[in-house]
């Protein structure tokens, strides 16, 4: 009789990936094409390929994992989608972390030896995260693994959208995202994280049109005065009431804009007048959508003023702001408070500082009726084209986010906040009003 002495502790590597290829190997997992039987799907929340999985992927997983398992074991047709995704500009980051070691950046290694760069890394950690998966165990479909680049995921996404696009369930509209003037690319909101800084406020004074008796607001971003097309008070704020409807004139811009009353007004803060810049604030563009204002934008993708700013075109943002601050100053026209705390938004690990900005976007609507209210516009019988780098960020809002040049800590650029880009695309600076189907979107892609 054969005996065989059993090891005194358990050793996972000699039990457990002999036992998962088994189980590989007689296509446990597959879940094909099989109208008799009750399908289960469960899609895997996509790792990025920014690194290995952590605790975090193991625990989610596992739940996952239980689930699929226990509908397969009750004869369902059950498919566990498994893949891995790129993740963009944060993918990008972490390549440039690692060329940084070697004492390069991007401009100098150049694009294409870049993007080289960047498919090997996608390569090393996508195997590892693959890895790591079939270490724990976990029952994916590995025939139908995919990668969000690939071409025909990408052209799936691509289809889907040309298609809700085609029968009014979303349009192109204009919002605001966050733009990365260093990368030239929007910025996923999960990349943007808030930090406490010193701000200033600045008292202006708007003078009155037609002789009106003119009103102070306090701006922490003297710069965006250039693009204002109103001021706005509480209704209640019996220091402004009588001013509603009277108009006043934007310094530098000399230009005439009316006094606007707003609920959405904080009294207590500064003056309690509000300047409007649609193109410059969330919560600006969500009032002059409300008000029928139009957008003016001042910035362009790389942060700095159009040429439709005058003397200040070309100047960076950070540069503008102090040479607009001198040139407003002047009897009870210009003064800075003590430092103001403030909250700006940076990108995870990079020393940048967020702008808000506002030019193009996509909406979506559950109410056909409601997207449909205006024609959409002719894309083809089946797909678009879109540029090749970015293609979910064509004609979006923009937000300016960024030091003015690689390498200025956060630290050294207290009280940034709030500036535009306008895509070389659009010729005018001055546009309509937003569009009026914004504010029945259902959903914002």
């Amino acid at each position: 009789m054969v005996t065989k002495t059993l090891p005194t502790t358990y050793d996972p590597r000699q039990i457990e990936m002999a036992r998962y290829k088994m189980w590989m190997a007689a296509g446990y997992f597959h879940a094909a094409v099989d109208p008799s039987r009750q399908p289960f799907v469960i899609m895997l929340p996509l790792p990025n390929v920014t690194g290995e999985l952590h605790i975090g992927h193991a625990s989610t997983f596992s739940i996952q994992d239980v689930l699929i398992r226990w509908r397969r074991m009750q004869g369902r047709n059950a498919l566990w989608q498994p893949g891995t995704d790129h993740a963009g500009i944060a993918t990008q980051n972490v390549v440039e972390r690692e060329i940084a070691k070697d004492g390069l950046t991007l401009q100098q290694l150049g694009r294409e030896k870049f993007e080289q760069r960047v498919w090997r890394w996608k390569d090393q950690y996508g195997d590892i995260i693959v890895e790591q998966l079939k270490r724990m165990g976990f029952s994916c479909d590995w025939d139908r693994f995919v990668f969000t680049l690939d071409p025909s995921y990408s052209g799936a996404v691509i289809e889907a959208f040309v298609r809700l696009y085609n029968q009014g369930l979303i349009y192109r509209g204009k919002r605001m995202v966050n733009w990365c003037p260093r990368d030239g690319s929007a910025i996923s909101d999960l990349e943007v994280e808030y930090e406490e800084v010193e701000t200033q406020l600045w008292y202006v004074r708007y003078p009155g049109a037609d002789g009106g008796p003119g009103i102070t607001i306090a701006t922490q971003r003297p710069e965006t005065i250039l693009a204002d097309v109103a001021v706005a008070v509480h209704p209640d704020d019996d220091r402004y009431r009588r001013l509603v409807g009277t108009h006043v004139m934007v310094p530098l811009a000399n230009r005439r804009v009316p006094i606007i009353a707003d609920r959405r007004v904080d009294a207590e803060f500064g003056t309690g007048a509000l300047k409007i810049t649609p193109g410059h604030d969330p919560l600006d563009h969500e009032i002059g959508a409300d008000h029928r204002l139009p957008v003016l934008v001042v910035l362009d993708p790389k942060g700095r003023l159009t040429p439709d700013t005058g003397k200040y075109a070309g100047m960076d943002r950070f540069a503008a702001r102090q040479l607009m601050g001198e040139d407003l100053m002047g009897p009870d026209q210009h003064r800075s408070l003590r430092p103001l705390p403030s909250r700006d938004r940076t990108i995870h690990q990079r020393s940048v500082v967020l702008r808000d900005g506002a030019d193009g976007g996509a909406g979506g609507s559950r109410d056909p009726l409601r997207a449909g209210a205006l024609p959409p516009r002719a894309v083809g019988k089946s797909r678009v084209a879109l540029p090749r780098q970015y293609p979910a960020l064509d004609d979006l809002s923009t937000v300016v986010v960024g030091a003015s040049h690689p390498g200025v800590a956060v630290r050294c650029l207290r009280g940034a906040r709030g500036l535009s880009v306008r895509p070389p695309a659009l010729p005018n600076l001055w546009r309509q009003g937003p569009d009026p189907r914004s504010r029945r979107a259902g959903h914002v892609v």
